[in-house]
């Protein structure tokens, strides 16, 4: 991770909401993602979480710590849980938007 993050990152999603998902820890996905956001790159890590290191290298090139609440989740199911919650938060601020300016 280290390496993709030092030398691919700015080419992988050069602008955009970088968020790194981690048990326990950050704000809620669902706050930290609206309408107006056009690229997301959302960072999962193993069950127990990023090391430290991991999450300090990540903050410093960006990434935001969000939390999908206090149950740890297998990674290949926190994957699918965090693409719907972000999905549905895009949408329900659209829509909310659609409403108020409707």
């Amino acid at each position: 991770i280290k390496r993709f993050i030092r030398n691919d990152l700015e080419d992988a999603l050069p602008a955009g909401k970088r968020i790194v998902m981690h048990p326990r820890y950050g704000e809620s996905l669902s706050d930290m993602v609206d309408s107006s956001t056009e690229r997301l790159l959302l960072a999962v890590g193993p069950e127990g979480g990023w090391k430290k290191e991991e999450l300090d290298l990540m903050q410093e090139h960006g990434f935001t710590i969000a939390s999908m609440g206090w149950r740890t989740l297998k990674t290949e199911t926190a994957c699918i849980a965090m693409l719907a919650i972000a999905h549905e938060a895009m949408g329900r601020k659209c829509l909310m938007e659609n409403v108020n300016h409707g």
